[in-house]
């Protein structure tokens, strides 16, 4: 989608949550197909929670933004999610 609209971009993947791509890999596809891009899917099911929880963190000075990245992991979408 990207190169369609003529722009240069390091985009590796594309970051998606909730439960209608959780559960649904035909949406999934079709997302990956759309932006030509990898479809990552957090492990954590409270994502919101999740990077909430690591702003305030960040935010507060407990933690750093560069050490708050390795605290989000992605699952392989070959493993399946049903």
């Amino acid at each position: 989608m990207y190169t369609q609209m003529g722009v240069d971009s390091n985009i590796v993947g594309i970051v998606a949550s909730g439960n209608a791509m959780r559960k649904n890999p035909v949406l999934r596809a079709i997302c990956a197909d759309l932006f030509s891009k990898e479809l990552l899917l957090p492990l954590h099911t409270e994502e919101a929670a999740l990077g909430a929880a690591l702003f305030g963190g960040v935010s507060a000075g407990v933690i750093l933004r560069e050490d708050s990245y390795a605290k989000i992991q992605y699952q392989d979408d070959k493993e399946g999610t049903e």
